[in-house]
């Protein structure tokens, strides 16, 4: 349960993915980041400054750069039991 002091300093709830979204713009026309469109993909890139600045604010930035974005290429892999048909595929 919220303590009533606690629900008097809120102004209510948030999407966090909304806030997140508001963060990247934010992020973007301080330089912090950098938005690179290829088609319809994008791909954020932190820049030194990004990472001086959010490193300042306690933010965890080693998090974010340990992701990795996937090969351009997804190959499909080879089911197990490719050599039974697929009504087939629960008879063993």
């Amino acid at each position: 349960m919220t303590s009533k002091s606690n629900e008097e300093n809120r102004l209510g709830p948030v999407n966090p993915f909304t806030v997140g979204s508001v963060f990247v713009e934010a992020a973007k026309k301080l330089e912090w980041i950098e938005e690179d469109k290829a088609d319809r993909h994008r791909q954020y890139y932190i820049t030194p400054k990004g990472l001086e600045e959010m490193t300042k604010l306690g933010m965890n930035i080693e998090r974010v750069l340990l992701y990795r974005q996937p090969p351009a290429e997804h190959h499909r892999r080879t089911p197990t039991h490719a050599h039974h048909r697929p009504r087939d595929r629960h008879r063993h």
